[in-house]
């Protein structure tokens, strides 16, 4: 991309408006991914913005659909639900075959997503997307609403079957009890999927937090779940570990997934597992 956006800001500066714009719309399709895709799309908008705002907008949104850290356009982006379809295997292999051309980088990336999974008050955007990434590398299907509509929970997982998890991320948190404004968060995400998602849905409500107790003042959602440290540290062991051994043999077959997947117990009937459940405030 670095040829079109120099020849695009020469155009610029040669108050050519509509050619940067072209210049880089032209390179989007031969950009690795969606994310990269999605860069050069806000880049392209920015320029048109210039000569017409209305279509700018409307690039801005495209590109929000490919990467959702870019600007929002002005006109929220539509929520599209989220699924997963088929087998967590065989999900899990597409996306590991399509992304990882060595055993190295698998096993690097994994080792990057299981560093960010931390409560760290500083790095909570990071557990937040290391949390949506870990669902997509364990087959499974991850978004983050809050960040890229505006609005709904930190992180949702589709577990398949129509299960979900509606997670509150509060990585950043350092007190011993779950307090009120937490709770209530998770409260109006869990409101939030359900406005969304028909009846046939089910969800967990789930509070990645270092207590599991709830402040005096705090009630948590029926069915609420706690991801504590031990858990969040049990989770992201077994997910080195599942990376590991897929990285020593074969990451691009359902077969092999699966027997990681089972050894490592990470199929999603296996993930409650690693949560606890909450508890009612001492009086």
């Amino acid at each position: 991309l670095a040829g079109p956006r120099r020849a695009a800001f020469a155009a610029a500066v040669a108050a050519d408006h509509p050619r940067p714009a072209d210049l880089l719309g032209g390179a989007v399709d031969g950009l690795d991914g969606p994310r990269a895709q999605g860069w050069a799309l806000e880049q392209k908008a920015a320029y048109l913005d210039h000569a017409d705002p209305a279509a700018a907008q409307e690039v801005l949104a495209a590109a929000r659909t490919r990467n959702p850290m870019v600007l929002r356009p002005l006109v929220p982006v539509a929520y599209a639900r989220l699924t997963a379809a088929g087998g967590q295997a065989q999900r899990a292999a597409d996306l590991l075959a399509g992304r990882y051309a060595t055993g190295a980088a698998l096993r690097l990336a994994a080792q990057v997503i299981s560093d960010d999974l931390a409560f760290d008050p500083e790095r909570t955007d990071d557990a937040e997307e290391a949390l949506r990434q870990l669902a997509d590398h364990l087959g499974l299907a991850g978004q983050r609403p809050e960040k890229e509509i505006g609005s709904g929970p930190d992180v949702l997982w589709a577990l398949g079957g129509l299960g979900f998890w509606v997670i509150e991320a509060k990585t950043g948190a350092t007190s011993d009890v779950v307090h009120k404004r937490d709770s209530a968060q998770l409260g109006h995400s869990m409101a939030w999927f359900r406005e969304r998602y028909d009846q046939t849905a089910t969800a967990t409500p789930v509070i990645v937090h270092r207590a599991r107790r709830m402040a005096r003042d705090a009630t948590a959602p029926p069915g609420a779940r706690c991801l504590t440290e031990d858990g969040l540290a049990r989770l992201r062991d077994a997910f080195l570990a599942f990376a590991t051994g897929l990285a020593s043999g074969r990451w691009d077959t359902a077969d092999a997934v699966a027997n990681q997947l089972v050894g490592h117990g990470l199929r999603a009937t296996d993930l409650p597992q690693y949560l606890r459940t909450t508890q009612a405030a001492s009086r």
